[in-house]
């Protein structure tokens, strides 16, 4: 099933570079926030900067998100904190969490500093990262 199966979009804005991971790894992590805590733990370099282009956002959406569940439409964002140097964590409702497991996203992964201002579209199984300069 597609929306409990998704996998995990990696996107490095300084190599312009996208992949995808098996999100099948990380099962024991329930849900967005536990996935997004884990990749944290695993890959951030002890006392990085929050502002160093290796530092990770990571998006995750809820266990439910995509199916008939109501209210299941809640998404993670964890990096780390500016303020306080730890992880950072908030969340949001609305439609996002629901279109990334509908397009078979549970969980994206962003790190890099891009050279100019980008965005990044996802329509279905086609990604890019654009130019948002006018």
């Amino acid at each position: 099933m597609k929306i409990l199966d998704g996998k995990i979009l990696r996107i490095n804005l300084s190599k312009k570079k996208i992949s995808f991971e098996d999100y099948r790894k990380y099962r024991s992590f329930l849900g967005g926030r536990g996935v997004n805590q884990y990749i944290l733990f695993r890959e951030l370099p002890l006392g990085i900067s929050p502002f160093d282009p290796r530092n990770i956002l990571a998006i995750g959406a809820g266990i439910l998100d995509g199916t008939s569940a109501p209210t299941a439409c809640r998404v993670s964002i964890d990096t780390k904190n500016v303020l306080t140097g730890g992880i950072g964590s908030s969340n949001i409702g609305g439609t996002f969490g629901p279109e990334m497991k509908l397009a078979g996203i549970s969980n994206i992964v962003i790190t890099g500093k891009a050279e100019n201002l980008v965005y990044i579209s996802i329509d279905d199984d086609k990604i890019d990262i654009r130019d948002a300069t006018h």
